[in-house]
């Protein structure tokens, strides 16, 4: 089945930065941004993460037919769109090339991704962690897999929520950032000071939850009244660890933010990539992005929500 081509979605962070490592739940939509991955006769290069990939789908083949199976075919992959001028938006390329990979090999072997989504989701997840050496926590790999806006918890089942009456806007920092960096960061952050990173993030974990209550009860007031605190303790932890998790930047799109009755916080780990504000109605969200445009920044062109990994016709 060389014919065969699939695609995945990016991912956006609506809340549970750092928190979903520690066991919270992580609201993240799914953004119109696709890798698109082909299987292929063509003898091109593999990256490490195909490579992982490859492996992984073909222990879970021969774990399920019981007998060795064949070389998988290579992949060909397409993300341009996860990037802007050549410099990464931070919207989950790696996560969403897994599953587009693990997605493409699934169908070329004859199992569909309709009926096998749980099983994709748990090779891709397995592949993507191995290629970050155990790190990460699987919530991006998910919203690739099964669209939609993903309620996130490690060891719990994945929930899909509602789109709620709220209006966001996603701004480009104009920097990208690096997340592992970011995380290893604030994982020193525990080694040296054990008692300031538990009672940092044991409040990022109380509002992580809060927030997974509000997306999965359709509370719009508490959304917007969370994310807001919720950035701010962001910027508490980077504060604490000496990293710019809230970056000067930021704190201008933030302010912009509050002056338009809305809520900020970063996309992501912080640092640069994308960040979200959001607003009760249509109306502050328009003069927002009004704003940010008159300051020199670039608003993000994203749909939502949008439909997970699927094999393109």
């Amino acid at each position: 089945m060389f014919d065969v081509k699939v695609s995945a979605p990016g991912k956006l962070f609506l809340s549970g930065e750092y928190a979903v490592l520690e066991g919270a739940p992580a609201v993240i939509d799914s953004v119109n941004r696709r890798v698109f991955a082909a299987a292929t006769r063509d003898n091109i290069p593999q990256s490490a993460l195909i490579k992982e990939i490859k492996s992984a789908v073909t222990a879970f083949l021969t774990e399920r037919s019981g007998s060795p199976v064949g070389q998988l075919p290579n992949v060909d992959i397409d993300s341009t769109g996860f990037s802007i001028s050549r410099r990464k938006l931070g919207i989950g390329s790696s996560a969403a090339v897994s599953a587009a990979t693990t997605g493409v090999l699934f169908e070329w072997a004859g199992l569909s991704i309709e009926d096998h989504r749980d099983d994709i989701f748990l090779v891709a997840d397995t592949a993507h962690r191995a290629y970050q050496n155990g790190k990460g926590s699987g919530a991006d790999v998910a919203t690739s897999i099964f669209g939609g806006t993903v309620i996130f918890q490690v060891e719990n089942p994945i929930i899909n929520v509602s789109p709620l009456p709220i209006h966001k806007v996603f701004v480009w920092t104009g920097k990208s950032a690096s997340t592992v960096s970011l995380v290893q960061e604030v994982k020193k952050l525990q080694e040296q000071s054990p008692t300031s990173y538990a009672s940092i993030m044991e409040e990022l974990v109380r509002l992580a939850g809060s927030l997974a209550t509000a997306y999965r009860e359709e509370n719009a007031a508490d959304v917007i009244s969370l994310t807001h605190a919720y950035g701010n303790q962001l910027d508490v932890l980077g504060n604490a660890a000496h990293i710019p998790i809230i970056t000067a930047t930021m704190h201008r799109i933030a302010d912009i933010a509050k002056e338009m009755n809305g809520a900020f916080k970063p996309s992501g780990a912080g640092g640069g990539d994308a960040a979200m504000a959001i607003f009760s109605n249509a109306s502050d969200a328009h003069q927002f992005s009004l704003r940010i445009s008159q300051n020199g920044l670039e608003v993000l062109d994203f749909q939502t929500g949008v439909s997970g990994l699927c094999k393109e016709t």
